[in-house]
């Protein structure tokens, strides 16, 4: 796993040094909207292409994830509601202290778009063990 990095160069050298390893990544799923950007731009300065180098999705939905070419794969949240229940549970949380953290499951759905391939391995007809 990479942390974006504040320095942009050293995020950019992270996603360098992983994807030249010895098993590199056939997917980067970016946690939200700046870390997508983020890591579109330094693939393209790197001259990689997804999905024929690697598979990228986000984990948001940004405004321009179906206008760069190829189309940005997404989890759509549903941000409303999420925003909803945080205020709700924060009110609550104010009003008793010591009530005990609850968990909330909200409904995501993948957004696959031409972003998303197959690993390379299996592009070139051979099993990822080989």
């Amino acid at each position: 796993m990479i942390q974006r990095d504040p320095d942009d160069e050293l995020f950019a050298r992270q996603i360098a040094d992983a994807l030249a390893s010895r098993k590199p990544p056939t997917a980067i799923i970016a946690s939200n909207s700046a870390v997508a950007l983020a890591t579109v731009a330094i693939l393209q300065r790197m001259n990689l292409r997804w999905p024929r180098d690697v598979s990228l999705l986000a984990f948001d939905e940004p405004v321009w994830a179906d206008i760069v070419r190829p189309p940005l794969a997404v989890v759509r949240h549903p941000t409303r509601e999420l925003a909803a229940q945080v205020w709700k549970r924060l009110l609550e949380r104010l009003q008793s202290p010591d009530r005990r953290p609850k968990r909330i499951t909200l409904d995501t759905r993948l957004v696959p778009r031409a972003s998303l391939g197959p690993p390379r391995a299996l592009r070139k007809g051979r099993s990822r063990e080989s």
